[in-house]
């Protein structure tokens, strides 16, 4: 998991930097005849035939996209015992698993699951209730992973989820060829081992100096500095050093995206806070949590970023909000009380409201949803499309008759524009 790394350099193709057996996974997969006993799944027990039902279920709920089932925690034991360039493991069950056609093309939806959650959300409800919800909004979301492709110039990608403990991590794939699917890896390398594990070497080698020359090339106009360093490096070979800073850079494209959870140990002192914003979220019917928004003074115009704080001892949580990054697309609740409390706390707040989060609250309620976050895993992680949610509420205030509603109208249509504009003021 990537926590708190940054940077402003456009990365080239992200499928290349999940790790290095991921990439010969995607591009130069083996499906070996030979599967050692501890790395077999039983297809006639009871947990394989309810996780598939589930995964079947998943699919038929989303006829348009094209779906993958992978295994990452056998993939990577897999991997440990025979190395970083033998044959992959293709999925669970040794299966991409695929439901669907042209994964990974621009033009068809495709998302890849980690059996990990699935199991999770078979023996706990309010897990699955919160993977299915981030599930939904990224998929009504995806458009906004393809233009990023395209500004990549990758002509491939796709989205996927990842178990990480306490929650579900999100991340995207590009890659300027096309995801190899399952025939053909049984065509290309039902050959002998050692024929096969040639020709996955061979092409590793190739996509490895290919990205590595776009990489370079990205540094070379963006950060010189870097660009340099790289070259100069005596410490290792040119690619490990570029897959690691390619690795580094992603900037949190797991878990929760603009989102960095912060230890206690390394909370921001009161004296470089500015306090910008009050609001809670439900713990009881009779109970809430009272969330602090702060200004880390040290942040700057280029990456402010806000302190979400709740909690005393060791039930304290702090998050780190990097505003700029928030994805209005597929935002939380806390990433849209930490954007609109920074956007007041530079002057612009919606006209006539008390708060911009106030405002997003009671609009929100409109399209539908609850006026507070009832829970933290509201608050914390459930995301909604508040680009697609304050248009719906536009519209339907265009025509206002009442007082009322004249105001609601003035404040979404403020909001609207703010979340929209907002880099650009």
């Amino acid at each position: 998991m990537i926590n708190g790394v940054r940077s402003n350099i456009p990365m080239p193709y992200a499928s290349a930097y999940k790790t290095k057996a991921e990439t010969v996974k995607t591009d130069t997969g083996f499906q070996t005849n030979k599967i050692d006993s501890e790395f077999q799944v039983d297809k006639t027990s009871d947990e394989y035939k309810s996780i598939m039902k589930l995964y079947d279920d998943i699919c038929k709920d989303y006829p348009d996209v094209s779906f993958r089932l992978d295994d990452r925690e056998t993939s990577n034991a897999y991997q440990k015992k025979y190395g970083t360039e033998c044959m992959a493991y293709l999925g669970y069950g040794n299966s991409m698993n695929q439901v669907g056609d042209n994964f990974g093309e621009l033009s068809q939806k495709s998302v890849e699951i980690d059996v990990q959650i699935l199991k999770k959300c078979l023996s706990d409800p309010d897990y699955k209730k919160a993977f299915m919800s981030q599930l939904d909004s990224s998929i009504n979301g995806y458009q906004q992973w393809i233009n990023t492709a395209r500004d990549l110039n990758a002509s491939n990608m796709c989205i996927g989820f990842l178990d990480v403990g306490d929650g579900v991590a999100m991340y995207s794939a590009c890659a300027n060829v096309p995801f190899v699917t399952e025939a053909e890896i049984r065509q290309r390398y039902g050959k002998s081992e050692a024929y096969a594990q040639n020709m996955i070497i061979q092409k590793s080698k190739e996509i490895q100096n290919e990205l590595t020359e776009d990489y370079m090339n990205t540094l070379s106009e963006h950060n010189k500095t870097l660009h340099n360093k790289l070259l100069t490096d005596p410490s290792k070979d040119l690619y490990e050093k570029v897959r690691s800073s390619a690795y580094e850079s992603q900037s949190r494209i797991y878990k929760k995206s603009a989102v960095e959870a912060v230890d206690a140990d390394d909370e921001v002192s009161e004296e470089k806070l500015q306090g910008i914003g009050l609001t809670s979220f439900g713990i009881s019917d009779a109970e809430s949590r009272l969330v602090l928004a702060s200004y880390v003074k040290d942040s700057g115009e280029d990456d402010p970023v806000v302190q979400i704080a709740y909690g005393q001892g060791d039930d304290r949580k702090v998050y780190h909000i990097h505003v700029n990054d928030v994805d209005i697309s597929n935002a939380s609740d806390m990433e849209m009380f930490a954007l609109l409390s920074y956007e007041g706390y530079k002057g612009r707040t919606a006209p006539g409201a008390i708060n911009n989060y106030s405002a997003y609250k009671t609009l929100k309620a409109c399209g539908g949803y609850e006026m507070g976050s009832a829970d933290e895993n509201c608050f914390v992680d459930e995301k909604i499309n508040v680009k697609h949610l304050m248009q719906k509420i536009y519209d339907s205030l265009k025509d206002h008759k009442t007082a009322e509603e004249e105001k609601s109208f003035e404040e979404c249509d403020y909001l609207r524009w703010l979340i929209t504009n907002r880099k650009k003021l």
